[in-house]
């Protein structure tokens, strides 16, 4: 880039900016899309949330975020895709145990409530959980 070459004592102060630019602008596309769906425009709101992956796909909620619009516009295989992203992503996170973004690392498995042979897998492997002792189940 012809400005690093003509002015490198300002690059520091470039890419920080240039970091911010794009932390503002993951923000506001997560806002968009949140306001897109409670309007009822899921296409956008989909297009908004993939455009805040690729600017930080380390941003866990956004793939939870946009498994619900995908469930929602009928794209069941890529809802749940999205889905398996964020717990995986989500137990991967180093936060504090106060934070509220902490989100423990569970087992999980995706039933499909529609199919006898995934509900008979589903009950089966939470059974041998609370009998392990283990306990709960997100629906």
């Amino acid at each position: 880039m012809d400005a690093l070459v003509k002015f490198p004592d300002e690059r520091d102060r470039w890419e920080a900016n240039l970091a911010g630019a794009v932390t503002k602008e993951v923000e506001v596309r997560d806002l968009i899309a949140d306001v897109q769906y409670k309007l009822g425009r899921l296409e956008d709101a989909e297009e908004q949330l993939k455009q805040v992956i690729l600017l930080s796909p380390e941003r866990t909620d956004a793939y939870l975020n946009r498994g619900i619009v995908r469930e929602n516009l009928g794209k069941k295989q890529a809802a749940v895709d999205d889905y398996r992203r964020f717990m995986t992503g989500a137990a991967r996170l180093d936060l504090a145990p106060d934070d509220p973004r902490v989100l423990l690392a569970t087992a999980c498995r995706i039933v499909d409530v529609t199919d006898a042979d995934s509900r008979s897998v589903g009950v089966r492997w939470w059974e041998e959980m609370t009998d392990a002792g283990g306990e709960g189940m997100v629906v």
